[in-house]
């Protein structure tokens, strides 16, 4: 064992620092140069202390190393710690003071007691209260005294207004937003973003409101500031509901709503104006088929099709129905409106049943019965007058053969036709029957419908005959007897009025009647004028008339002469004027006459191998 000394000044002195355990191995030694003391350990041996310090006073004052931040610093961050080192181990001395100042401004920032630093080693770190102002350049003082070294050398301290200062960073911007100010169409759903020139986040309690600029008093909803989903300098905000169509609305935040990494608060969009934009146009229906107001639309029409401007979805639980105009309040037919099957922008629904001819219909949909891609509720063909359309005209009865109320129809007849307007078929287990108007209740003969013969648009039945002369008839059809070619049925000639005819007179087997004569003599020199009168027993016209003659006792043939009709029609008069010639040497004749109607009957007057006799007088 002996005295360890340790000398700082390369020999030139030494010091004591107590007895060690000497031994083979090396002797560690270490000086504190904060405190002075140096600490020894030779081999083994439990480390020593020495009692005093070590170190020479060397007459100088601390001087501090490097400042942070640095004096003159531009850039600096909000929330930056006062740090500084000196040279040597210093001591400090309590109520000392470092103060932080905003340059040409006597207000102290902050102020702290110079034991209130971190101490490590020979660097002092003192952390701000709250963070500083941005783009604002501040300075630092310490009392002179501050802090002393080892000997008690006192430090001159930071006393001048430009010994440190430094300048914090600028506030941060906006560099830009989603939707950008002023945009249009914008979707109901779309999120808020905001892209800053640094890293922020949304401060507690604050808030973003999005008001209506229709209503800038109170806003639609709030969102938490601290609501937003950071990424890089992004912050993205989800909206809590949908907006509205065709709706302008600005972003109004309040003020400090935004915090940079290093505590700085930031107010931006505090005011009605600063980021607007307006949402998109509301759906609109661009077509349907059937089209609005269409007419002459198919029975068989049970595709319904709505075409819109984008695509939309039908809703669950709600409704489309097709009504009648005449009777708005119950529904021919309805379809969910999710069953709807889309193809781009058009969706198409199944209305079943059989439509009526000549009916206007409309389409209804309940209330918000569509969705858009965005998520937003839809109301579109919602009243009675939005979707209306016709139905085609019934089928009619163009001709018959025999025509409606033909006469002088031949008994013969068994050949009916029907004409339609459009071509029509006969249905199963219906029957279409000929009656005697005298006996309606009794069908004289019956054709099933569906057995017509069609060409074209008519239809030929068969019934038996004959037909009885001077006969009137009429052709009845069971109710919806006939069917269209979309497979509505039709009602036609139901009624006993709707197709008659009467059929022709009986023969006409009876030569005209003639009235009786009586025979005229002739006065010598002057005309005579011989008349009959004819008239027909089945009303046909008499046609003509002969006159024949020929001398007395002569048995030559009767000389044949037409006479004159006098008036036409069933009685008719006929007229022949003679001469004093007819009569002859003999002086007088005989005659007759002979009447025809139009069947081809003759008369002779009077009656066969019997004459008429007249005398030529002086």
């Amino acid at each position: 064992t002996g005295p360890l000394s340790l000398s700082r000044d390369q020999a030139v002195s030494w010091q004591n620092v107590g007895d060690a355990a000497f031994g083979p191995g090396a002797i560690d030694v270490a000086v504190n140069e904060v405190t002075g003391l140096a600490y020894a350990s030779i081999y083994t041996s439990p480390m020593h202390r020495s009692n005093a310090i070590v170190f020479p006073d060397d007459g100088t004052k601390p001087v501090h190393t490097p400042l942070l931040p640095a004096d003159d610093a531009t850039g600096v961050p909000l929330n930056t710690t006062l740090s500084f080192s000196f040279d040597e181990g210093v001591t400090l001395v309590a109520g000392k003071k470092i103060r932080l100042f905003i340059k040409g401004s006597p207000t102290i920032i902050e102020e702290f007691d110079v034991t209130e630093g971190d101490q490590f080693e020979k660097a002092f770190t003192f952390t701000l209260d709250n963070p500083l102002s941005y783009s604002t350049e501040y300075y630092v003082s310490i009392e002179s005294g501050a802090y002393s070294d080892l000997f008690g050398n006192p430090f001159d301290g930071i006393t001048t207004t430009t010994a440190w200062t430094f300048t914090t960073k600028p506030s941060p911007l906006v560099n830009t937003t989603s939707p950008a100010h002023n945009a249009n169409a914008l979707a109901l759903n779309t999120a808020l973003q905001i892209t800053f020139s640094e890293p922020m986040t949304g401060s507690s309690g604050k808030n973003l409101g999005v008001y209506k600029v229709s209503s800038p008093a109170s806003p639609v909803f709030t969102i938490p500031a601290s609501d937003g989903v950071a990424a890089g300098n992004i912050l993205t905000y989800t909206l809590p509901e949908l907006l509205e169509f065709e709706t302008q609305y600005f972003i109004k935040c309040d003020n400090n709503a935004f915090v940079s990494n290093d505590g700085g608060f930031l107010s931006v969009f505090t005011t009605n104006t600063n980021w607007l934009f307006t949402t998109r146009n509301k759906p609109d229906v661009i077509s349907t088929a059937p089209g609005h107001n269409a007419t002459n639309v198919a029975l068989t029409t049970n595709s319904f099709q709505i075409t819109f401007s984008e695509p939309l979805t039908g809703i669950s639980g709600k409704n489309i129905s097709l009504y009648k105009v005449s009777d708005p309040g119950t529904a021919v037919s309805t379809s969910s409106v999710d069953a709807g099957v889309p193809s781009g922008n058009t969706l198409t629904f199944t209305l079943t049943g059989l439509l009526e001819f000549e009916t206007q219909y409309f389409v209804k949909c309940e209330g918000d019965a569509f969705l858009s891609s965005d998520g937003a509720t839809v109301s579109a063909i919602n009243t009675n007058t939005d979707w209306l359309f016709t139905t085609r005209d019934q089928p009619v009865v163009n001709s018959t053969s025999p025509v409606h109320n033909a006469a002088d129809v031949p008994v013969t007849t068994t050949s009916f036709q029907i004409t339609f307007s459009e071509t029509l078929t006969g249905e199963d287990g219906k029957n279409i029957a000929l009656y005697e108007v005298s006996d309606p209740g009794t069908p004289v003969s019956t054709s099933a419908a569906n057995v017509g013969v069609p060409s074209g648009n008519t239809l030929t039945y068969t019934f038996a005959g004959p037909l009885q002369h001077e006969t009137q008839y009429f052709i009845m059809a069971d109710e919806d007897a006939f069917r269209s070619a979309d497979l509505a049925v039709v009602s036609l000639l139901t009624a006993s009025t709707s197709w008659r005819f009467t059929t022709v007179e009986a023969p006409d087997n009876t030569p005209p009647g003639t009235a009786a004569f009586t025979p005229l003599d002739k006065a010598a020199g002057i005309p005579l004028t011989i008349s009959i009168n004819a008239t027909d027993n089945k009303g046909l016209a008499v046609d003509k008339a002969k006159f024949f003659y020929r001398a007395l006792n002569s048995t030559a043939t009767h000389t044949e002469l037409p006479m004159t009709n006098v008036g036409t029609g069933t009685s008719v008069k006929f007229d022949r004027e003679i001469s004093d010639a007819f009569y002859g040497d003999a002086g007088g004749i005989e005659f007759y006459f002979q009447v025809e109607d139009l069947a081809g009957f003759t008369k002779r007057t009077p009656a066969d191998e019997t004459y008429y006799y007249s005398y030529l007088t002086a």
